[in-house]
């Protein structure tokens, strides 16, 4: 875990060993958004997720994913978005994103790949962060 390396994009960042931020493939990252005003709930912030990649990526595969169950009561829903053009990286890419609902808002585990064979041989890794999750402290 990284806590310095990925240019205030995120709150903590993972990459293999050996690698940096900037030279890894493949990189996960979390972070956290608060609900929205108009957002009800965390299926309303996933399908605005969904319509921003769309809308900024005409040729973008969306893959909605099996959930990942992280303990008995909680369970992370899962978005590939395939295919996306980051603007200013030059790359095509590949991501997973893991949405974990919070009392405030909603906690993004992603995958983030240049590489589609890489992307696909990380996803197991991916599943395995999401598992780890651990939900410490509301502040309401």
């Amino acid at each position: 875990m990284d806590q310095n390396n990925a240019d205030d994009q995120a709150l903590a960042s993972f990459f293999p060993k050996g690698e940096t931020w900037l030279s890894a493939v493949s990189v996960m990252y979390s972070n956290f958004q608060i609900y929205l005003e108009n957002e009800k709930n965390m299926d309303e912030r996933i399908q605005a997720s969904i319509d921003d990649a769309i809308k900024t990526n005409p040729g973008i595969k969306i893959e909605r994913k099996n959930d990942i169950d992280i303990n008995n009561s909680l369970k992370a829903k899962v978005v590939y978005y395939l295919g996306t053009t980051v603007q200013g990286d030059g790359y095509t890419s590949y991501f997973a994103n893991a949405y974990v609902p919070t009392p405030e808002g909603t906690v993004y585990i992603i995958l983030s790949s240049r590489n589609k064979d890489d992307f696909y041989k990380s996803i197991t890794a991916f599943e395995q962060l999401v598992k780890s999750y651990k939900f410490v402290q509301s502040s309401k």
